[in-house]
Order: structure tokens, then C-alpha cells, then sequence
């Protein structure tokens, strides 16, 4: 069984000429709306722009750092310290200093 065509209309979306009188009116003063939208709803508008912002500067901080820190031999390991017997009393000294 071969497939047989099928004829479909071609549909057409216009404007009406009512909405057609409308549309400049959306293009005026565009600044004024957009102020006045963040200012009705600002608490809105700094919960969504303070991450993307806070985020975007951490990035190029973090970006300049690795570019200028030295690198540190057997780069891509993780370091560890290991403390020894002989700097734990040392370490609980500087402890109590601090504390009192």
C-alpha cells in the first residue's frame, strides 16, 4: 500500500485592523513602562538580579585569581595536611590564646 497525498489549506494569521492601530501604542514610552514595572515590583526585580549579578562577579574574581596565582607543584592534586604528634599540643596552645 503506497502512501496517497493529502490536501491541507494553507492558513494565513493577519492583524486586524483594530489591533493594527494598536501596535505603535505599545512602542511609547517604553522606558517609562519598564521603570515603572521595576518599580512596582523591585523586591522581585533584585531577587532576580542579585544571583545572576553575584554570580557573574564571582566568576570573573575567581577567573582573575587562577590566572594570577602561582601554581603549585603537582598541580591538579589534592593537597593535604597532616598534622603531627609533636604540633597538636602547639596547635591546642594558639587554641586557648585565642579563646581567652
Amino acid at each position: 500500500m503506497g502512501k496517497q497525498p493529502v490536501r491541507m489549506k494553507a492558513v494565513v494569521y493577519a492583524l486586524s485592523p483594530f489591533q493594527q492601530k494598536i501596535m505603535p501604542g505599545l512602542w511609547k514610552d517604553l522606558t517609562g513602562k519598564i521603570h515603572h514595572k521595576v518599580s512596582d515590583n523591585w523586591i522581585s526585580t533584585i531577587l532576580l538580579l542579585g544571583p545572576l549579578v553575584g554570580t557573574y562577579a564571582g566568576g570573573e574574581k575567581l577567573s582573575e585569581h587562577l590566572e594570577l596565582c602561582p601554581k603549585l607543584p603537582g598541580e591538579g592534586e589534592v593537597g593535604t595536611q597532616v598534622l603531627k604528634q609533636a604540633d597538636v599540643p602547639l596547635f591546642f596552645q594558639k587554641l586557648k590564646v585565642l579563646v581567652n
